[in-house]
């Protein structure tokens, strides 16, 4: 039998819970409930708790009494609710194997929350409970939410290689654990925490690198030329003084962008600009030029610097999207 809802007798009604897998209008039923029902002995008795289960593709309504092979921990989870939000996390609990620590199921927590809110640091495995309880559920999306332990196991996967080999105290910790992924106690979870927030660290680093100067040309942008942006992403913004002691002020911000042909700008604009709006097109932007050099070569004219992030580049500005 696969449990599916519970019906408690209440007055002159039902107080019912249900659990994710009922596809059963639980409210709908309750209203032409009949407690004197059970599907399998037939009894014609008054039973103050009616269950639904799932038997064959068979919908039946049961008393306690007659219940058999049935998860017993769904059970508890069922007869112990205060809320319906209680017993989708509890299920959750029991089905994933979170009544005992597992690391994986941890890991995949971990990393759902991370993408949700970044890193927070939990003081104890007991609070990172507390704290996913706090989580509704009562939208069924639980399963949705953390159903990643595929991209979990390439994390893993990942992290493993990057730190075999590494001489710091704490990353080997890390290492250790995630070697151990399934054989851990609930006091490895302070350390394990970190891997997800490592994770990401170590991606992202990696992503800084292949933008590094190495693998851009050291050529000068001139306006002549189209591009199609590759990246692009806020340098910085400021506070710009002007006028007399400083008496107005204006924003400034600062973009670096990637070309398909691997040049690199950096573009100077009075708003912020929307960068998602840029990536993918052809684009075109203006030199900004340094008066010195006014009707001297045209590449001693364009205004650039040497960057050990990015290679050579080249200071626009008026970037604009062409056919």
């Amino acid at each position: 039998m696969e449990l599916l809802a519970m019906f408690n007798k209440m007055g002159i009604g039902y107080d019912f819970f249900r659990l994710s897998s009922c596809d059963v209008d639980v409210i709908e039923y309750a209203k032409t409930l009949d407690n004197k029902r059970c599907d399998v002995c037939g009894r014609k008795i008054y039973r103050n708790k009616i269950f639904l289960v799932r038997e064959n593709d068979d919908i039946l309504q049961v008393g306690a009494s007659c219940l058999k092979n049935f998860d017993k921990n769904i059970l508890e989870v069922l007869e112990g609710a205060e809320s319906q939000e209680d017993v989708f996390f509890n299920e959750f609990m029991v089905r994933f194997g979170m009544s005992s620590f597992n690391g994986k199921i941890t890991l995949s927590i971990l990393l759902a929350l991370y993408k949700k809110r970044g890193f927070i640091k939990f003081s104890s495995y007991d609070d990172f409970i507390r704290e996913i309880k706090k989580y509704n559920y009562s939208d069924n999306n639980i399963y949705k939410e953390f159903d990643n332990l595929a991209e979990v196991d390439e994390i893993v996967k990942y992290l493993k290689v990057k730190f075999e080999n590494t001489r710091n105290d704490f990353i080997y910790k890390v290492y250790q654990y995630l070697v151990n992924i399934d054989g851990l106690e609930s006091r490895c979870f302070t350390v394990l925490q970190y891997a997800i927030k490592l994770y990401f660290e170590n991606i992202e680093k990696e992503k800084q690198n292949k933008i590094s100067q190495l693998d851009y040309n050291q050529l000068l942008y001139r306006e002549c030329d189209s591009f199609i942006v590759k990246d692009m992403f806020l340098k910085n913004n400021s506070i710009l003084s002007f006028g007399y002691n400083g008496r107005y002020e204006a924003e400034s911000f600062s973009y670096i962008l990637i070309a398909d042909d691997l040049k690199v700008l950096e573009i100077s604009a009075s708003n912020e600009i929307d960068c998602t709006k840029f990536i993918g097109e052809r684009c075109k932007a203006n030199n900004k030029y340094r008066s010195k050099y006014l009707g001297k070569d045209v590449d001693e004219n364009i205004k650039s610097y040497m960057s050990q992030k990015y290679g050579l580049v080249t200071s626009v500005n008026r970037l604009k999207i062409v056919k």
